[in-house]
């Protein structure tokens, strides 16, 4: 069913254990993409208190937008790909 629900673009795995509903995903993206234009950079405890959620969530997101190339790791921070 979880394999079904991504090929319809109604959730986005975010690894083996995390699966966040599509519209949650865009809005958490765009909140960390919003942050990081202001600030240039967001370490994964940023994006947990910008988000209100717990590390694990924090850190699958942004593995994430680093696979999609959204986002690049530098050190303990993240900095967002320029398009």
């Amino acid at each position: 069913m979880l394999a079904f629900l991504a090929d319809e673009g109604r959730v986005v795995r975010l690894s083996q254990e995390v699966v966040f509903g599509a519209q949650a995903y865009a809005q958490a993206r765009d909140r960390v993409v919003a942050r990081l234009r202001e600030n240039g950079k967001i370490t994964v405890s940023e994006v947990r208190d910008v988000l209100g959620t717990s590390r694990k969530y924090a850190l699958a997101l942004m593995e994430y937008l680093d696979q999609q190339h959204v986002t690049r790791r530098q050190g303990d921070e993240r900095v967002l790909v320029a398009r």
